[in-house]
């Protein structure tokens, strides 16, 4: 225990002194956000502070909020120690732990570079969305246009990019920001395998899609349901 930690706090075998830093850094938020009474805060500050350290902790096998996680939690509450069983502040539990979000933090080249498939939506957010792409010799991404702001980047391969009309040759490095409205497309013209990614924003896709091939994207008329890859459904 440190001095972080308040008295009431129900400290479970993994808490460590990052999980206090972490929570002075979000507590004003997380209380601005849920907080509806002074009063109702001060019963129910610990339990915000065990959602969010649960989100530092568990985030990475978690990605939402499930059933699993629940159980999870509810077993290492220390009800002894705060005097309130977890039914009673799961609530508050579970919004602490929306207000963590671990965000992406990953090689993205190599994870670019790794893909094989037409099509996979690596990270969802509420405004953005970040999507692995792979196209086969002559294969081409197909002619569309978005209501906004579109960003690609090569990560290799060789290729032509088409924005309204005019042309222009992609390669490894070569970034590209194609303007809302504009109707564009992606074709490989090169003997390997076209690979790079893409930012929307907003969001495109459903998230976690996975498109093995573009007959597999064309099949499927699935579009972005609202849910992120961190605050999904449940």
């Amino acid at each position: 225990m440190n001095e972080l930690v308040p008295q009431d706090w129900n400290a479970p075998y993994w808490e460590e002194k990052t999980h206090g830093l972490m929570w002075n850094q979000v507590k004003d938020g997380v209380k601005r956000d849920q907080a509806k009474t002074d009063a109702r805060w001060v019963e129910q500050e610990s339990a915000y502070r065990y959602g969010v350290g649960a989100h530092v902790q568990y985030g990475a096998a978690f990605t939402t909020w499930n059933e699993a996680l629940e159980k999870k939690l509810a077993l290492e509450w220390n009800e002894d120690r705060t005097g309130k069983s977890f039914e009673g502040v799961r609530e508050a539990v579970h919004a602490g732990w929306d207000a963590k979000k671990l965000g992406y933090v990953q090689d993205l080249s190599r994870r670019v570079l790794d893909n094989t498939d037409f099509r996979r939506v690596l990270y969802t957010a509420h405004f953005s969305q970040l999507v692995a792409m792979s196209l086969k010799p002559k294969e081409e991404l197909g002619a569309e246009a978005h209501p906004v702001d579109q960003f690609f980047r090569f990560e290799a391969g060789e290729g032509e990019v088409v924005i309204d009309g005019l042309k222009s040759a992609v390669r490894e490095g070569v970034a590209v920001l194609v303007p809302a409205n504009s109707r564009h497309n992606v074709t490989n013209t090169g003997a390997g395998h076209l690979k790079f990614y893409t930012v929307y924003s907003p969001p495109n896709h459903r998230d976690g899609v996975v498109h093995h091939t573009r007959a597999d994207a064309e099949a499927d008329h699935e579009r972005f349901d609202g849910a992120t890859t961190e605050h999904g459904p449940g």
